[in-house]
């Protein structure tokens, strides 16, 4: 066989035995209630039907799916799944956020917490876990945030990506997209199945395993309105605020118990949501990322909470940690002393992503007066449509 025809073989070959791999061990959802779960305002969200249930496992792994394979690593197919569905992504977000290209444009702002990030983020020692937070502004905050904050071709390789979560009911709901997200290291959450359920413990042993990047958007849902979990629909009563925060537990539970050193850098970012908008109840303006949006990210110190989970444990005895496989008898529901602590690691992160907004609004006042100029426009927009719709009626 001459040297062109075996090329021509492994170019349709190999995306042919990456994307079926990708396929193959694609993660699933949690549906024990018969539900999809979704924000509180839906409840249990929309009851999984009789052929999306028969679907789930259909030319899927019976034992194994994307989230597993911790201890042994990926299969070599799946690897090479993983390499075309980043490098895909990679491709877009270059075409998308950089200013050459004139649609949008991205800025990490240069500073010691910034360059500590990127060295953490390539060079994770196996005995440390690094997890970023930050607020959550738009459905493209991931990947987009991520494939802007690594330089060059690092956001290529696939080895150098962030583990993170994205709600079930979004980019689980059917085979393809539960392939392409996981082969993308995204793992499914329940929305409304709280701290308990086993989605989380199933990213939680990711940072278990040491060495790995993981991250989370601990205000649960997309805020718009440029304040941190507040000043948008279905934020948290003030009286729940004043008690717990405005943020969810599950980053809580995930510091308390992780059995590696984790360190926990916060992040925040200005202008994403002028990319993809939204609607005053959630639902998206448009399918179509919009351009003209001067994205700025701004990298906090690591957050410490050693003095908590010490004063915790001289209250209550030794916390235990959770495992990167599953062992028989293992502990995941939290008791109510526990939570007590999710609560203060909780309010902490959300004083280190807080103040980095509040730096934001001080110094990048324009991208700030755009950002609440475009909000005002959409609730306009809302309202507008309101009254045409109850002239309508």
């Amino acid at each position: 066989m001459s040297g062109r025809k075996i090329l021509a073989a492994f170019s349709i070959s190999f995306p042919a035995i990456g994307l079926s791999s990708a396929y193959y061990y694609r993660p699933t959802f949690d549906s024990d209630d018969g539900f999809w779960g979704g924000p509180s305002h839906f409840g249990k969200g929309k009851p999984v039907t009789a052929e999306q249930e028969k679907n789930r496992n259909w030319l899927r792994s019976s034992t194994h799916d994307i989230s597993d394979h911790i201890t042994s690593g990926d299969p070599l197919p799946l690897k090479a799944g993983r390499a075309i569905i980043v490098s895909l992504i990679a491709t877009v977000i270059e075409l998308g956020m950089q200013s050459r290209y004139g649609y949008n444009s991205f800025t990490p702002l240069p500073s010691p917490h910034y360059s500590y990030l990127m060295k953490k983020a390539f060079s994770i020692p196996h005995h440390e876990t690094l997890l970023t937070v930050s607020n959550h502004c738009s459905t493209l905050d991931d990947p987009i945030l991520f494939g802007c904050l690594m330089p060059g071709l690092k956001s290529w390789d696939y080895n150098n990506l962030r583990w993170s979560l994205c709600s079930q009911e979004i980019c689980f709901k059917n085979q393809v997209l539960a392939a392409f997200f996981g082969g993308g290291k995204v793992m499914p959450i329940k929305r409304g199945a709280g701290i308990d359920q086993k989605m989380l413990l199933n990213f939680s042993r990711r940072a278990a395993q040491g060495g790995q990047w993981l991250h989370l958007f601990p205000e649960g849902k997309i805020f718009q309105s440029g304040v941190l979990g507040a000043e948008y629909y279905n934020e948290r009563p003030p009286s729940k605020v004043k008690d717990i925060g405005r943020l969810k537990w599950g980053v809580g539970k995930v510091v308390a118990h992780c059995p590696k050193k984790i360190l926990v850098v916060p992040f925040h970012h200005l202008a994403m949501e002028g990319i993809n908008p939204q609607k005053e109840d959630g639902e998206l303006r448009t399918h179509v990322p919009q351009g003209g949006n001067d994205v700025n990210l701004r990298v906090g110190k690591l957050v410490e909470f050693e003095d908590l989970i010490e004063e915790h444990e001289k209250k209550h005895g030794k916390l235990w940690k959770y495992n990167v496989e599953p062992v028989e008898g293992e502990r995941w529901r939290s008791s109510e002393e526990e939570k007590v602590l999710y609560t203060k690691i909780t309010m902490r992160v959300e004083e280190a992503i807080k103040g980095l907004e509040e730096e934001s609004v001080r110094d990048q006042r324009e991208i700030v007066v755009e950002g609440r100029r475009r909000l005002t426009l959409v609730k306009e927009e809302n309202e507008r449509e309101r009254e045409a719709a109850e002239r309508a009626a």
